[in-house]
């Protein structure tokens, strides 16, 4: 099969092997943990805030529950 010269495939060369040419990639990772409700109540509580509450996603339109307090 012949490729046309104007075919985005790189043509065979003849001993049949195609050399590609592959991008560098950076992998980077992240750790993260999530708090129970009740804790993160006690450490806003401990933080100084006050009248700490949860909103569900319902209410907010966000995906995940929303913590509302005050500062005094």
């Amino acid at each position: 099969m012949r490729i046309p010269a104007s075919s985005p495939w790189p043509a065979r060369p003849a001993n049949g092997f195609t050399r590609r040419v592959v991008p560098q990639t950076d992998i980077r990772g992240s750790t993260y943990w999530a708090l129970p409700e009740p804790q993160l109540i006690t450490l806003a509580s401990d933080a100084g805030f006050t009248a700490s509450r949860w909103q569900p996603p319902a209410l907010t339109g966000f995906f995940q529950p929303v913590l509302i307090a005050r500062t005094p």
